[in-house]
């Protein structure tokens, strides 16, 4: 297995029972989909002429590469581990053709290299046409797309056999409410065997505060 990953010592992990029921006996997913602010990404992005894609891309990216059960995976041999790091796998739409592909990036901490290694590889691949825009996917990603055109109240997006244990993340159009404040719908879909309830909720209380950060930027 890469450097970059751990496996995970089962019998002495205190998920392991959780694992192993949702792994093997029931084989099933969390979809969980939450209106999040997103009023200070926005507002930074005006501020700095910056993109709010990538911008988001990267506050989502932190969350997960804080969080061991949004990182997981299983080696060869059926074992789960935890990466180091995860990179995303973001999609870019194409006018012409109403199709989609996936690209990939680098993940960085930093926000400035990260929103210009982002930049960078949709300039080169953004133009692919296929499925997979940028050849070379890592092992280590989750999964992240936006439906710009859509305000929604949830989504599931479903696959068959036995779901991954990265997550997969789709958020709306942001809009603006009452008060001002711009929200969008932002759903997350995790196997119940990398995450539980508690783990979804802390993911998106870190996504807020995170998001609440670049009040200060």
């Amino acid at each position: 297995m890469k450097e970059n990953y751990k496996r995970i010592d089962v019998t002495s992990w205190n998920r392991r029972e959780h694992f192993l029921y949702y792994q093997n006996t029931i084989q099933t997913s969390e979809a969980v989909t939450v209106t999040v602010d997103v009023t200070e990404i926005l507002s930074y992005a005006h501020r700095s002429g910056r993109k709010f894609y990538p911008c988001m891309v990267w506050a989502v990216s932190s969350v997960i590469n804080r969080m061991d059960e949004m990182k997981m995976m299983l080696d060869d041999q059926g074992n789960p581990g935890v990466w180091d790091s995860v990179v995303p796998v973001y999609t870019v739409f194409h006018e012409e053709s109403h199709t989609f592909s996936d690209l990939w990036c680098d993940f960085h901490e930093d926000l400035d290299d990260f929103y210009d290694g982002f930049v960078h590889t949709t300039e080169v691949y953004g133009h692919h046409v296929g499925i997979k825009g940028r050849p070379d996917q890592p092992e280590n990603f989750y999964c992240i797309s936006c439906v710009p055109w859509l305000s929604f109240d949830a989504v599931n997006v479903s696959a068959s056999g036995q779901p991954p244990l990265f997550p997969i993340i789709t958020y709306g159009k942001y809009t603006m409410d009452h008060e001002g404040r711009y929200r969008l719908p932002f759903a997350i879909k995790i196997a119940h065997a990398a995450a539980d309830g508690y783990h979804i909720a802390q993911f998106f209380k870190k996504l807020q505060d995170t998001i609440a950060e670049f009040k200060n930027r």
